[in-house]
């Protein structure tokens, strides 16, 4: 059923039915109309909201007509032997649209239709005539458990809201945060920075509202958080059995993953390198000097004090003919002829 929205324009008698829902709401379902009265009017007085039917097949009609109803624990007290759909049937039937607790009752059975009963799922079995102190006790019971499956229907529902909101990258990183795995090992299983595998995995906790590892393996065991990850792997093409968890270790199966090829970064040849013996951070000697560097030189060091690599040496080129580098041969020399000519000088 779905649940109706509380309205502030209600009248007092929907006031009041509501306030009887969140109590407890009873469905009576017995073909003896006596016996409907009786229990109705003694389940009213106890401040319970209680809805009576004929017949199995009149509940199941309302059922699937799927009226609103206020929100609320609830039950089914419902007659053992009745003709047509009888109460074995219809807990067959409500097992499958329904979570409702069932509590059966009857006057002519034995000791092997109670017995039925139980297996098929019933809270719990009257036999009639019911005392009304015995028919309270069960019904409270019973509203007891369907309050207790209605918070856990309702929390799986959040937890199902919170792990939709994480990506697939913070899927993968809580599946193996739950099973165990350290930053580092999960760092190099998905060829990632450790800082990254940090940040996703802080994302995780907020994601989840969860403060330790601890409430994190819960939660994922609670909202499945093993199985959304075999599923959006398995579309990504990976096989599921690669997520399967070993009932025997307790570990999962490694995830086969192709590693990316790290970038080398190359250091220019003769850059100095100079280190904090104290915090052991080193500096390339190049941009503004850190603050130890600058701390050792107001207590008189020097900067070489903190040298431990010196520049190499650039490479002088050989110029001997035949080895490191072709000799040069030798320019050409132009030669000019000069012809001498006989200057007359004007006299």
């Amino acid at each position: 059923m779905q649940h109706a929205k509380l309205s502030p324009f209600m009248n007092p008698f929907e006031e009041e039915h509501a306030a009887r829902c969140v109590r407890g709401h009873v469905v009576v379902i017995d073909d003896d109309a006596n016996i409907l009265k009786a229990v109705y009017a003694l389940l009213e007085l106890e401040g319970y909201a209680c809805e009576t039917h004929a017949s199995a097949e009149a509940y199941l009609h309302v059922l699937n007509y799927n009226s609103p109803s206020f929100p609320g624990p609830h039950c089914v007290l419902c007659d053992m032997m009745m003709p047509g759909l009888n109460g074995l049937e219809l807990q067959s039937r409500l097992a499958e649209i329904n979570d409702a607790p069932l509590l059966l009752m009857s006057g002519g059975c034995g000791i092997q239709e109670t017995a039925d009963g139980f297996r098929a799922g019933a809270l719990d079995f009257l036999v009639k005539p019911i005392e009304a102190d015995i028919l309270l006790a069960a019904v409270a019971k019973a509203l007891d458990v369907s309050r207790e499956r209605q918070a856990q229907r309702n929390r799986k529902e959040e937890l199902a809201l919170r792990v939709a909101s994480l990506s697939e990258r913070e899927l993968s990183v809580a599946r193996q945060v739950v099973q165990g795995r350290i930053n580092v090992e999960i760092a190099q299983d998905m060829s990632i920075a450790l800082r990254t595998v940090k940040h996703h995995r802080q994302r995780v906790m907020e994601k989840l509202q969860v403060q330790t590892v601890v409430e994190l393996v819960r939660v994922a065991d609670e909202a499945g958080v093993v199985a959304k990850i075999r599923t959006l792997m398995t579309e990504y093409g990976i096989s599921a059995a690669d997520l399967d968890v070993a009932s025997s270790t307790g570990k999962a199966t490694k995830v086969p993953h192709v590693p990316r090829k790290k970038k080398v970064a190359t250091k220019p040849a003769g850059v100095p390198k100079y280190l904090d013996p104290v915090s052991g951070k080193t500096w390339t000697g190049t941009g503004k000097p850190p603050a130890w560097i600058v701390e050792g030189v107001r207590k008189g060091q020097s900067r070489d004090d903190f040298l431990i690599s010196k520049p190499a040496p650039a490479p002088k080129a050989d110029k001997t003919p035949g080895k490191s580098s072709p000799a040069k041969k030798p320019a050409k020399k132009t030669v000019r002829k000069v012809t001498a000519k006989k200057v007359v000088a004007k006299t």
